[in-house]
């Protein structure tokens, strides 16, 4: 049950709308489309992912064998010169960069780091 005002979150509401309407929510959606849609940047993803699983239950083991990180490097290096993945984190670090901006701007209103202070008092201490 939230705690909010009808009001506050309708300028929460309003708020989220405006950041999808951007240029950079829209390009994100789109090439987060377009990956979804690639086989090819799938399937990369899938055996990075199964690689990387695999590396580490045999570094635990003791039993991670030179050839299998030489393996793993070439899929991530695959991975990352894909076309498609390339256009999706870059398309992501556009929309990271505009919540950074707007976050500024959120503190300085607010007069205090809006995220930093958000995010504090993991300790169990009040601040």
């Amino acid at each position: 049950m939230s705690t909010l005002s009808p009001e506050l979150q309708h300028h929460i509401q309003a708020f989220a709308d405006a950041l999808l309407a951007t240029e950079q929510s829209d390009d994100f959606v789109k090439a987060r489309t377009t990956f979804e849609g690639d086989e090819t940047a799938i399937d990369l993803m899938t055996r990075l992912n199964t690689l990387s699983y695999e590396l580490s239950r045999k570094q635990h083991a003791g039993t991670l064998e030179q050839h299998e990180i030489a393996q793993y490097k070439e899929v991530q290096e695959e991975f990352i010169s894909n076309e498609v993945v390339a256009e999706l984190e870059q398309r992501e670090r556009m929309l990271v960069e505009l919540m950074r901006e707007c976050n500024h701007e959120i503190s300085g209103m607010l007069g205090l780091d809006f995220a930093k202070d958000a995010a504090q008092s993991s300790c169990g201490c009040s601040s």
